[in-house]
């Protein structure tokens, strides 16, 4: 409820263990679990943002502007990380800075993570498509 800055709600105590929280540059809520490798963490928010943060002290390393809300998953290959928007635009960005490597439009929104197997990643669109992408 505090969340909600619901009158007279207090701030709950931080939870034990933790060393440190993100949070996205607007109001925009994460839906998604972040794709996290030993040095940085990877995640987007439903306003579009796609942050990359170090794993950690979870200081913001760079930010990517993609079209429109970001609802599935990313995933983490080598030095790329790749992840889908609700325009059904499939991104490939540099994960060391955030440039963008290529970019494939789907024709439908992306609200699941890709999923990597025998070489190829598998996207799934709304529209009930599969694509494999090489």
């Amino acid at each position: 409820f505090w969340v909600w800055r619901m009158p007279g709600i207090p701030r709950p105590p931080a939870q034990k263990g933790g060393m440190w929280r993100f949070s996205t540059v607007t109001s925009a809520g994460i839906v998604a679990a972040p794709a996290v490798n030993t040095d940085a963490f990877y995640v987007g928010d439903s306003e579009g943002n796609f942050y990359a943060a170090d794993a950690l002290k979870g200081d913001k390393l760079w930010r990517f502007q993609a079209g429109i809300g970001i609802l599935g998953s990313p995933v983490t290959l080598g030095d790329r990380v790749y992840f889908g928007d609700e325009n059904g635009v499939f991104y490939s960005l540099d994960r060391h800075t955030g440039n963008v490597l290529w970019q494939l439009s789907l024709g439908a929104a992306i609200d699941v993570a890709p999923v990597f197997a025998d070489d190829r990643l598998y996207v799934r669109s709304s529209d009930g498509k599969v694509h494999a992408i090489e």
